[in-house]
């Protein structure tokens, strides 16, 4: 589990399937790692780490990750 919590800290607390596919994460690992909770899935294909120092603003990171292409507006 080491290596799946360094890979999503490396990317500020997100990983995508195809990022864990190409470190050799097995899926098995990481719907065990789903099922302890220490990540969780965003989104199909998106996961973020759970103990991460998360801030107030984490839904709108969440929207932003899961669609490249989102745009927040706060006015």
């Amino acid at each position: 589990m080491k290596e799946i919590v360094k890979i999503f800290k490396e990317n500020k607390g997100y990983a995508r399937m195809i990022e864990l596919k190409k470190a050799q994460i097995h899926t098995r690992r990481i719907a065990e790692a789903i099922e302890t909770g220490i990540i969780e899935k965003v989104k199909p294909g998106l996961y973020k780490l759970v103990d991460y120092p998360w801030d107030e603003h984490v839904s709108f990171a969440d929207v932003c990750n899961s669609n490249m292409r989102t745009v927040i507006c706060l006015i």
